[in-house]
């Protein structure tokens, strides 16, 4: 037995007969059938990173404000403790090289001076506010 072919135990074996089956009975999915093998934890991770891309693309570049108006709108936040949010006027470049325009940063103000400008513990020079404005609690990202 050893060393024998098999069509010499069996004589009405056909070698191509399972080939012919299998391409009959089972259609291959391609990559579908991989994706069932994402864990959800790298689904998640996948997803969220689709989001921060999407929120990324969908920001706007505010206008450029001069510094008084800076100051007058900082100045009407303090006295009626209302939230403000700023864009800074950073210049940074994805791995693409595509400007990557910074996103805005919301709180109240805790103090200014002729230098900067400091929300919660974040410190802004003056000239690195490119926009400034008063929000409501409304306004604020969830």
């Amino acid at each position: 037995m050893v060393g024998m072919l098999m069509s010499e135990t069996y004589p009405n074996y056909d070698p191509t007969w399972p080939m012919q089956v299998f391409g009959q009975l089972y259609q291959d999915q391609g990559m579908k059938k991989w994706g069932g093998f994402y864990l959800s934890d790298h689904t998640a991770v996948l997803n969220q990173a689709a989001t921060q891309q999407a929120a990324i693309a969908a920001r706007q570049l505010k206008p450029q404000m001069r510094t008084v108006d800076l100051i007058t709108q900082c100045r009407i936040a303090i006295e009626k403790q209302l939230l403000v949010s700023l864009q800074p006027d950073l210049i940074t470049f994805n791995s693409s090289g595509e400007r990557v325009i910074p996103a805005l940063v919301s709180g109240r103000i805790t103090s200014y001076n002729a230098r900067e400008l400091r929300i919660a513990n974040t410190i802004f020079p003056w000239e690195a506010i490119r926009w400034l404005a008063i929000i409501t609690p409304a306004d604020l990202p969830h």
